[in-house]
């Protein structure tokens, strides 16, 4: 991750995030603080987490591929301060962060794709809303949304999770989601690709029906 001026001619901080694997900065957002949320994929079984982390463990399946990773960087700290939040969040079956946002209270909002049947949910204790999509759709990536609360500790730290996606096709995949943003009532907007006829759409859509004849 690297911070440069408004004008481009100075580095004002710049550092390696990453463990023993492969990983990926994918989508980066500022809060109205200024602090960074990161997200991407990582293979990486020593990604760094934070103390309280969400889940401090790869749990993808050796050889399957990615997991997501969730990091928050304040830029005016130095050393090991500056890393304020990060924490692994995936299944067995492997995913990636594509895009992420963040609001004036430390939630950051993720979407990406996944394969995992069991991509994290929060605990039912408090009970959380039941999502919208509880399970993977088919045999294809679906995407997935998540909010995590990132000035909570442990596993209470997951606000809501939900897959989002239909059954995908065999020549074309699945779904993915690309983009995020919040209004000023933090409801969530997605944008990604599909390659699903059975994505899900709401009564009264601009447009009910995949026109692509993959």
């Amino acid at each position: 991750m690297a911070q440069l001026n408004a004008t481009g001619s100075a580095l004002l901080y710049s550092t390696y995030l990453g463990g023993n694997g492969d990983d990926n900065g994918f989508a980066i957002a500022l809060d109205p603080a200024g602090i960074a949320y990161i997200t991407g994929g990582t293979t990486s079984t020593t990604f760094p987490t934070t103390p309280g982390a969400f889940q401090t463990s790869n749990n993808v399946i050796v050889g399957a591929g990615n997991t997501v990773f969730i990091s928050k960087i304040d830029t005016t700290k130095s050393g090991l301060p500056s890393l304020v939040y990060s924490t692994y969040l995936g299944g067995s079956a492997g995913e990636t962060g594509q895009a992420i946002a963040a609001d004036s209270a430390g939630n950051a909002y993720v979407t990406g794709q996944t394969l995992s049947t069991n991509f994290p949910r929060p605990l039912p204790s408090p009970p959380a809303p039941t999502p919208f999509q509880p399970a993977l759709n088919g045999t294809r990536a679906n995407a997935f949304i998540a909010q995590i609360d990132t000035t909570v500790t442990g596993s209470g730290g997951l606000i809501y999770s939900t897959y989002l996606g239909g059954t995908g096709t065999s020549t074309a995949g699945g779904d993915q989601g690309n983009g995020i943003a919040l209004d000023g009532n933090n409801n969530v907007y997605i944008v990604g690709t599909t390659a699903s006829n059975d994505f899900p759409v709401s009564a009264g859509a601009y447009q009910t029906i995949s026109h692509d004849k993959a």
